[in-house]
């Protein structure tokens, strides 16, 4: 896994964390394996539609499905 993790504390049930996108392409499937050996089972995602295209992430839901990940897509444009 290359995604560097960010753990955040909280006063919730279970662990929370965030990160940098992921490799895309043919390593996207690499990153979700390490996400899923680091004990994450749901990844929420940001980027928009159009985001996940430039970046190669299209099969991002598909794989995290195979991995016994959930996916939650929650697209967010902001202006930088």
């Amino acid at each position: 896994m290359n995604t560097n993790l960010y753990w955040i504390a909280g006063p919730w049930p279970g662990r929370l964390a965030v990160s940098p996108r992921p490799r895309g392409g043919g390593w996207l499937e690499e990153e979700i394996i390490g996400w899923s050996e680091s004990g994450i089972d749901v990844v929420v995602s940001l980027l928009t539609h159009e985001e996940r295209n430039e970046l190669d992430l299209n099969k991002e839901e598909e794989l995290c499905r195979a991995h016994d990940n959930q996916c939650r897509r929650l697209p967010n444009r902001y202006s930088g």
